[in-house]
């Protein structure tokens, strides 16, 4: 069931939640076995996963950053027994702030006015979507998928979803496109939030066109 709930005191305790008795007991440097039955999410940031006002199958996971030694790509996602929904959402409100920032530094660099612009530029985290392991433990004729638990920048929770060339030493641009597009429609069940600092902002995606924005579409 989709749902949306205002942010509320989670935000401000970001920095201590990590005390929070709800939440499970830290792993430290141990690495998890990932099992086919695992649930992971995804974040949904506006307009990084949209094109026009869907989220899309072509966007939510791209691989798009530089590729890694051994030929692989990788994108992040979250093992949700590790952690909490809220924290995750306090993460995606602290990442959108970020993304903001680097737009108004773009815009300054540019002479333009330096607050982003609804609907042009600005960022907003919208949620988060989940996929069961076993539906992102695919193969194609030139690539597979890896899903490792990799602990990151203190996050116990954090995933590394691996696109690793399988003939080939390098993966070819439309493994990436092709790969992307099957993971993205392995996700479902979304979650929405607005951030507190977006309630009052009208042109967020979910206030704008409703939680059904997050199911995602394949164009």
């Amino acid at each position: 069931m989709l749902c949306r709930r205002r942010f509320g005191a989670w935000y401000s305790r970001f920095r201590i939640v990590a005390t929070d008795p709800e939440l499970p007991p830290s792993i430290g440097s141990h690495v998890e076995i990932i099992s086919d039955d695992d649930i992971l999410s995804r974040e949904i940031i506006y307009s990084n996963a949209f094109e026009g006002d869907v989220v899309s199958s072509n966007a939510l996971l791209q691989f798009k950053g530089g590729a890694n030694s051994d030929g692989s790509y990788a994108e992040s996602l979250a093992l949700m027994r590790l952690t909490v929904v809220e924290i995750l959402h306090a993460n995606g409100c602290k990442r959108s702030i970020g993304l903001n920032d680097r737009v108004r530094a773009n815009r300054i660099r540019k002479e333009l006015p330096p607050e982003p612009v609804a609907g042009i530029d600005r960022k907003y985290y919208c949620g988060l979507t989940k996929a069961i392991a076993r539906n992102l433990r695919i193969s194609g004729n030139n690539y597979y998928i890896e899903v490792v638990h990799e602990r990151e920048d203190g996050y116990e929770h954090h995933v590394a979803i691996y696109l690793r060339p399988a003939i080939a030493k390098k993966v070819l641009p439309n493994d990436r496109t092709e790969a992307g597009r099957l993971l993205a429609l392995a996700f479902a069940g979304p979650i929405s939030w607005v951030c507190d600092f977006d309630q009052a902002d009208p042109a967020h995606p979910v206030k704008h066109w409703g939680d059904q924005v997050l199911i995602i579409r394949d164009p």
